[in-house]
């Protein structure tokens, strides 16, 4: 069954900013432990991925947009969940490429896929998949899915 359930808590997606944090392992691994498994942790600008591996804890990766303008990361938990970033292609790869992923992905892992704007196009698709969704707002129109 598909369908629209964006949680206010947002236990699932957390956005946090680390600039100028003490312990930048710290403020990521307490930040780590306020989402759930399978969830997604957006790192505000300014870190590169060899620095974020350096601190992440085990069982964890980091990915940068692939949008020049945008510096951010986002982290997932390994086995549990995937990130792709296809909010600076155009369309229809956005439609495509998210639906090769979660067509791709194995049973049981959460996909979540940035995209340049809300995907009124791939809702439908996701329904015949039999698979539920959720949508966080990220910057300007872009959008996260959690596709699970």
């Amino acid at each position: 069954m598909g369908g629209m359930n964006k949680r206010e808590d947002k236990k699932d997606f957390l956005s946090i900013d680390i600039t100028g944090a003490e312990d930048v392992r710290e403020s990521i691994e307490d930040a780590l432990t306020k989402i759930d498994a399978a969830g997604l942790l957006r790192i505000e600008e300014g870190y590169t991925i060899p620095s974020l591996d350096k601190v992440l804890p085990a069982g964890f990766a980091a990915q940068r947009c692939t949008d020049p303008d945008v510096q951010d990361a986002y982290i997932t938990q390994t086995g549990r969940a995937v990130f792709a970033d296809f909010s600076s292609l155009p369309p229809p790869e956005p439609l495509v490429s998210s639906l090769k992923l979660v067509d791709e992905s194995p049973p049981g892992i959460t996909v979540w896929v940035k995209l340049p704007r809300f995907p009124t196009l791939l809702i439908p698709h996701l329904v015949d998949r039999d698979r539920k969704w959720e949508h966080y707002k990220v910057e300007d129109e872009r959008v996260c899915i959690r596709i699970f």
